[in-house]
């Protein structure tokens, strides 16, 4: 028998799990000729497509690639200089030929939408599926008859069905705001939490996105409502792994029919899990910190500039390491509807938010606010901005005396 295809769609997922999207994109499609109703298989498509589009390959470490990442640049000399902030999320893939299948968002939106249907199709079959107008609802006492053909891997039974299915939903909403179509977005997300036996990452996911969704239709209220810590117990891809599980394979089951390769495959997302650049929070204080920071930025929206601040910082504090570049450009656009122009500099030239982020815009705007207490989270000793500025010129000075 020839085992082509069922090797190429191995080969794949260890591309995909190993960071070579484009590869392993290229797998898959040769693959689908033959298991074009493998739901899991457009669904691994799709996150090809989303792993070229948001994370740089790792043969691009230049110059250039430095340059994208950055959130401002500096234009002009002197008294002149200005900081000029630029936009993070880049729509990658806009104008290309659909006529041939490239990892671009605007495939990935097709191959979601494969993988949706023949979910959906399946699970009307098994009669655990059912249509109330446009609402679709999932019946939890026929989650047993859940079937689905998954070839060459084994068929996905039982609540493992409605697990792939929060997957295909996630990724479809995410494609969605990544192509400007929140509505289409928050439609997906609000679906996943109508799903049974969810994952702590499929409700985190989707409380994500559906905000977001909601802040990009002007809809800041109802996003407020999605952005609660309270709501997120759990980022864990499994009910048993501690979320050490990569999020590009979230449906809970193996992906292929040796359930050994496929555990030795997820080792190298693991450790990518672990890289600075990999988005998705690694324990719970840091997915309540990105859920923070969202809920500041509806209150800046408001003009609730007083909550925004006190949101960012209880946001500062619980994410570890370095804060994201969207935590530093808040502080520095609340610094400046402050009007301290020389807060909002010293954090740019910090790269931290938490550098006098509050020090003259609540003592406008909160009472509540106690300069001994800021003064207490310094280190004893650490080197504060104006005792640099003063190092500096006293160097200069030896210098001089020195000559």
């Amino acid at each position: 028998m020839n085992k082509r295809y069922e090797l190429l769609y191995n080969r794949g997922i260890q591309l995909l799990h190993g960071g070579d999207s484009s590869s392993a994109f290229d797998c898959f499609i040769t693959v689908a000729q033959v298991y074009h109703s493998n739901p899991r298989l457009w669904l691994r498509i799709a996150e090809c497509c989303i792993h070229k589009c948001t994370t740089a390959s790792e043969n691009e470490e230049s110059g250039k690639r430095k340059a994208t990442n950055r959130n401002y640049s500096k234009v002009g000399i002197g008294p002149h200089r200005k900081v000029v902030i630029t936009p993070s999320n880049l729509n990658l893939g806009r104008g290309c030929n659909m006529a041939v299948p490239s990892p671009t968002m605007e495939f990935a939106s097709i191959a979601s939408a494969n993988a949706l249907l023949i979910m959906e199709r399946c699970m009307k079959a098994s009669g655990c599926i059912q249509h109330t107008g446009n609402e679709v609802k999932i019946l939890e006492d026929k989650l047993s008859d859940i079937i689905i053909a998954c070839h060459p891997g084994h068929p996905v039974i039982g609540a493992r069905g409605c697990q792939l299915y929060a997957s295909v939903l996630c990724n479809s909403a995410f494609v969605a705001l990544h192509l400007g179509n929140p509505g289409l977005a928050w439609s997906y997300s609000a679906r996943v939490l109508t799903v049974p036996k969810l994952f702590g990452s499929h409700r985190y996911l989707a409380h994500m996105y559906a905000g977001e969704a909601l802040v990009m239709m002007d809809r800041i209220s109802e996003a407020i409502q999605y952005f609660q810590v309270d709501k997120i117990n759990s980022v864990a891809s499994t009910n048993d792994d501690g979320g050490k599980r990569s999020p590009l394979s979230d449906d809970g089951s193996n992906k292929s029919g040796n359930s050994n390769e496929d555990s030795r495959i997820c080792k190298p997302a693991t450790r990518q899990r672990e890289n600075s650049r990999w988005p998705y929070p690694t324990n719970l204080p840091t997915a309540h910190s990105h859920i923070l920071l969202n809920l500041a930025v509806c209150h800046c929206l408001r003009s609730e500039n007083e909550k925004s601040l006190r949101l960012l910082r209880q946001g500062c504090i619980l994410e570890q390491g370095k804060s994201p570049n969207q935590m530093v450009m808040l502080a520095v656009y609340l610094a400046l509807s402050g009007g301290n122009i020389e807060n909002a500099i010293e954090i740019l030239h910090h790269n931290n938010p938490l550098i006098n982020v509050d020090q003259s815009a609540i003592d406008v705007s909160v009472g509540s606010y106690n300069p001994e207490a800021s003064s207490a989270n310094h280190k004893t000793g650490a080197m504060t901005p104006d005792r640099a500025v003063k190092a500096t010129k006293n160097e200069g000075k030896n210098k001089r005396n020195r000559r």
